[in-house]
């Protein structure tokens, strides 16, 4: 394969071109990163990080028993926790 160095200089100079054409373009739009986190996702940092210590062995319990289908809930007594939660008793 023959290439003829004229065609490497057009080609740089179209690269360079386009590599100054997206630089001017970033420039002038001069935009900054904003990150906005709801209240709803701070509550709940902070309910994380103020929350009880986390049982770790209750909770390989927990997975094992999964895996195995042998986890069962009693659905009437996690109605009953929730409904004691938001009464806040």
């Amino acid at each position: 394969m023959n290439v003829k160095p004229i065609s490497l200089k057009l080609i740089d100079s179209i690269y360079k071109k386009n590599n100054s054409n997206k630089y001017e373009q970033n420039k002038s739009n001069n935009c900054t990163d904003k990150l906005e986190i709801s209240s709803s996702a701070k509550f709940l940092s902070d309910l994380v990080s103020s929350n009880e210590e986390i049982d770790y062995k209750k909770i390989e319990e927990i997975k094992n028993k999964i895996k195995l289908g042998s986890y069962t809930i009693d659905s009437k007594e996690v109605a009953k926790k929730i409904i004691k939660e938001i009464k806040g008793e």
